[in-house]
């Protein structure tokens, strides 16, 4: 069987955390069946392959949300590279089967042809949920389900990252064979941070020990709700005068990431920073007293799953992915999506009680273990496989 993957994000580091999507589910698929063929438009070269690995890199797809100096130097950059690159890849296997893997909603599927004698069983891997398109619509604004749902039909399989956005999807029409496989994490990364203690840490990110830290990971926009501290703001401050909120994250301009910092600024009273996007955010996880997930709308929050690894208490909103990997009073907190009063409330809670925050920590970290490891996610990955390919 000839294995082919699609996929956009290898091996990238996105919104200042650490980003494994693309790259973890190439490496598991090397794993499995040894040989992949892997289809990107990225530019840079992947990691090493730990199996066989043959690369086809196709043409970009520009998306301009505004005409800034900004934008245009990145398409005249994007430009020069795709000089000579594959509009069109065509993929050769004769009498073989083919299993296609895609990584998620990708345009990369339009620009590969298989042609093969053998049977072709696609697979997508779903890392979106329903209400994402809310957000950042890929369908249109009348129906921005519908351009979706019709890709998803297309396919043999369909492996679901949390199981909340596969009710979602369900619920919506999409009724294709499916299964469940959390996301995963770059668990050398969390072992490297925590290996140093919180004070060195915090000292060495110029943490005062006489503030109460919190860290929200994930870059500034709309979806992911940073500007609930806003509203929370003149309560917060008053409850803990001592608090201090790091932001971590780039700034998404084209889905109001400039006017939520503009918002953060207004309000932060010397208590927000806004650091923008750093490759050391595990280490202010690591150093924060809580973290916190204020997103309308997730799939698998990758946060959250680095916030439990590294055993933090944990406050977030009801999204999906974080419904299910936070049980609420027993690793952390669950508040509604959109509810400032549920997030102060939360932050008081936590901040008086230092014994439930290391309580939280230690069932967080436990959770990370026993349910979103990389070893747990291997058995349940070879699990899954067997089943597509035996009945296709």
């Amino acid at each position: 069987m000839k294995v082919v993957y699609l996929s956009n994000s290898i091996g990238k580091k996105n919104n200042g955390g650490s980003s494994l999507s693309g790259l973890r589910f190439l490496e598991l698929l090397e794993i499995k069946f040894g040989s992949v063929t892997l289809v990107t438009d990225e530019w840079q070269s992947p990691p090493k392959s730990i199996g066989r690995r043959t690369v086809e890199l196709t043409s970009i797809d520009f998306l301009i949300h505004d005409f800034s100096l900004k934008q245009l130097i990145k398409m005249v950059i994007f430009t020069l590279v795709n000089i000579g690159r594959k509009k069109i890849v065509e993929i050769n296997s004769n009498e073989e089967d083919v299993l296609l893997v895609v990584n998620s909603f990708t345009s990369l599927i339009d620009k590969v042809v298989i042609k093969t004698k053998g049977k072709i069983i696609k697979v997508c891997v779903v890392r979106g949920d329903t209400t994402s398109f809310v957000y950042q619509s890929w369908g249109g604004d009348h129906n921005p389900l519908e351009m979706p749902k019709l890709f998803l039909k297309g396919f043999n399989a369909i492996i679901y990252v949390s199981k909340s956005i596969c009710t979602n999807w369900v619920a919506n029409g999409v009724s294709n064979p499916h299964w469940y496989l959390p996301n995963s994490i770059d668990e050398d990364e969390v072992a490297r941070v925590k290996a140093t203690s919180v004070t060195d840490t915090q000292r060495r990110l110029g943490m005062r020990d006489d503030k109460l830290h919190i860290v929200v990971v994930g870059s500034i926009q709309e979806r992911k709700g940073q500007d609930l501290f806003v509203s929370a703001s003149d309560r917060l401050f008053a409850a803990i005068p001592n608090v201090c909120v790091h932001f971590i994250g780039v700034v998404s301009t084209p889905f109001g990431g400039d006017r939520i910092v503009e918002s953060l600024k207004n309000s932060s009273r010397g208590h927000y920073i806004i650091h923008g996007h750093r490759d050391n955010a595990l280490e202010f996880v690591h150093a924060a007293d809580i973290a916190v997930l204020t997103s309308k709308s997730e799939a698998f929050p990758r946060a959250i799953a680095e916030y439990l690894a590294i055993g933090k208490p944990i406050i977030s909103t009801r999204v999906a992915g974080a419904d299910e990997m936070i049980k609420h009073k027993k690793n952390g907190l669950l508040i509604e999506i959109d509810d400032a009063d549920g997030l102060v409330d939360s932050i008081k809670l936590l901040a008086n009680d230092l014994d439930l925050r290391k309580s939280f920590g230690r069932e967080a970290c436990a959770s990370y273990c026993a349910l979103y490891s990389a070893k747990q996610q291997l058995k349940s990955f070879n699990d899954i496989f067997d089943e597509i390919v035996s009945a296709s």
